[in-house]
């Protein structure tokens, strides 16, 4: 399997649509690609100390394909984006993986509703995953038995509601940098950096 795509680029079309999603659901939602001496900073912190949020992180996955002609699409969640994963969660912030459904970056043009997969399960293997494009069945999972909890895009806003906890702004910040700390192996040398969806107005 070979990718054509950046997760860049699966980004750039992944995130006008969850914050058209949220937004329709929540009203203020802002995509965050946090940095501590931006977003993370004291003056930051003094702009929106009063404000209560939920966060969302999500990781694009890129699709991937064995030959040029094939009509299935492959993707995968690296075991590194569900420890991940597992720990933001516990701190309040949960996470999502989306897969754009194409071929090639034409096909991107077409809008079609990608997958989204809740990270929030256990398991510390990578696992690989095979899609009908068209109709957005998942055909094959690897590790064989292994489930994927994938999202339909109505319900994207009930997962939020019910995972994310409501956290003051200093709060959520806190919780972002010592995920960051933590886990900053992944952001730095696996490219794993997560676009943050920040919830306004939450009480």
């Amino acid at each position: 399997m070979i990718g054509f795509l950046s997760e860049h680029t699966a980004e750039f079309v992944l995130v006008p649509r969850l914050r058209s999603i949220l937004t329709a659901q929540f009203g203020i939602v802002i995509p965050v690609y946090f940095w501590k001496t931006r977003e993370g900073n004291s003056l930051s912190n003094l702009i929106h100390k009063s404000e209560f949020v939920r966060v969302l992180a999500l990781f694009p996955r890129r699709p991937k394909l064995t030959s040029p002609t094939e009509e299935t699409i492959w993707g995968k969640i690296n075991q590194e984006l569900l420890e991940y994963a597992r720990a933001s969660s516990s701190a309040g912030i949960p996470a999502i993986a989306g897969l754009p459904l194409a071929h090639s970056l034409p096909e991107l043009w077409e809008n079609r509703e990608p997958i989204w997969i809740s990270l929030a399960y256990d398991s510390h293997e990578d696992v690989v995953f095979e899609v009908e494009a068209i109709s957005r069945k998942v055909v094959s999972v690897r590790p064989e038995g292994q489930k994927l909890d994938i999202m339909e895009e109505k319900n994207i806003p009930f997962f939020v509601k019910e995972n994310a906890s409501t956290m003051a702004w200093p709060k959520a910040i806190d919780a972002i940098n010592i995920l960051r700390k933590k886990y900053s192996r992944f952001f730095f040398f696996g490219g794993y950096k997560p676009v943050y969806f920040f919830v306004f107005n939450c009480l």
